[in-house]
């Protein structure tokens, strides 16, 4: 059942604020900490009149600062080893970036169906379809049994469609979705969050390297993006809408082209330039000035820079990485299954600070990834 009440979330907040209470470690206070804001914020998204308590949340003023300077030296630490692996980064961004967008010319002109109601029964019974093909359905089921599945009025940022939480003390997981209906777009968004929660589920590390993976790792949308290609192709094998599928699947690749040319443009900036973080506050045309020889036309990056409020380094990194390593991913669970060799050495990886090695040792370069990447165009053109 989807549960569109408050009073699970402050049961939540209630036993989050005993741990916080309890907590023996720096690493389990920021964890936490960070959790009961995000619940804070939940609640707000469903349309609770509800304040966030820095007290409550943080243990007072002084305890806020603490969290923040460690917020700080998890960022500053990702900083560093972003410049330290920078020129991976703008060699392999660059290289798949030209293949991208000879391909999204030919398909973004296409024009599809939109999508249709299910109903409800027929909503469920589809993405049960699609987890029982993958072995995945007890999962989802304990999920709606505990109302671990929410509705809200609006996401945590503007253009959000659903967020997931986590508590690393108990490894509670909820997925919210932005005003979910029985439809196409409510499922695609599930199937994202679902993602989320069977990599959070799956994660049998301590406090300590959830931390890690929250704040520094570059693979913290692989699961999900990886969901979302599983259920394109699902419900193109069995005739689910198959034209407003193949409008939705443009999306998806357009989205993931933003964040590959937003990977690119920062692995293009100098080292002290990142380091001091002034990509986040220059004007857009001091980007454009400093990375402009390495693109045909200026105007175009400028154009495409322009509209963000902000860069944000590694939510980009998360999701071009969670893009390239899902394409690599959906290949080997469609050949072999979930949770099968190739899965499970990645699932040891994932809350590492990115080691360019994992990638080169498990063959996901540039090259193979535009072999899949046009299969994947195939796909939408038939």
């Amino acid at each position: 059942m989807i549960n569109r009440s408050f009073g699970p979330l402050y049961d939540k907040l209630q036993l989050a604020h005993q741990q916080l209470n309890q907590a023996q470690t720096p690493d389990e206070k920021i964890a936490l900490a960070n959790y009961i804001g995000n619940l804070y914020c939940s609640l707000i998204c469903m349309g609770e009149d509800v304040k966030i308590d820095k007290k409550k949340c943080f243990g007072g003023d002084h305890h806020y600062h603490k969290f923040v300077k460690r917020l700080d030296v998890y960022n500053k630490e990702m900083l560093h080893h972003f410049v330290l692996c920078k020129d991976f980064h703008q060699s392999f961004m660059g290289e798949v970036l030209p293949s991208v967008e000879e391909s999204l010319q030919q398909i973004c002109p296409m024009k599809f169906p939109k999508e249709e109601e299910f109903s409800y029964r027929d909503f469920m019974e589809y993405f049960y379809f699609f987890l029982e093909s993958y072995g995945l359905e007890e999962y989802f089921e304990a999920f709606l049994k505990d109302r671990h599945v929410h509705s809200v009025f609006v996401g945590q940022e503007k253009e959000n469609l659903g967020f997931t939480l986590y508590n690393p003390i108990s490894s509670d997981v909820d997925f919210f979705i932005r005003d979910f209906q029985p439809n196409l777009s409510s499922m695609i968004t599930l199937a994202h969050e679902f993602g989320h929660g069977i990599d959070l589920k799956n994660f049998h590390g301590n406090v300590e390297e959830y931390n890690r993976y929250f704040y520094q790792s570059f693979f913290g949308e692989v699961f999900s993006r990886l969901m979302e290609r599983l259920f394109f192709r699902f419900c193109l094998k069995n005739g689910i809408q198959e034209g407003a599928v193949r409008d939705k699947m443009v999306d998806f690749e357009i989205l993931n082209h933003e964040f590959l040319l937003q990977s690119y443009v920062l692995s293009l900036l100098d080292d002290s330039f990142l380091l001091n973080e002034g990509y986040l506050t220059c004007d857009r045309k001091v980007i454009v000035e400093k990375v402009k020889r390495h693109f045909m036309n200026e105007n175009v990056i400028a154009d495409f820079l322009n509209p963000m409020s902000k860069l944000d380094l590694q939510e980009s990194f998360n999701y071009a990485y969670g893009d390239i390593l899902s394409m690599f991913l959906a290949e080997e669970v469609e050949r072999n299954g979930f949770f099968r060799e190739m899965m499970e050495y990645f699932m040891q990886w994932r809350s590492e600070i990115f080691q360019e090695d994992f990638l080169r040792e498990c063959g996901f370069g540039p090259k193979n990834y535009q072999k899949l990447y046009q299969k994947e165009m195939n796909l939408i053109k038939k």
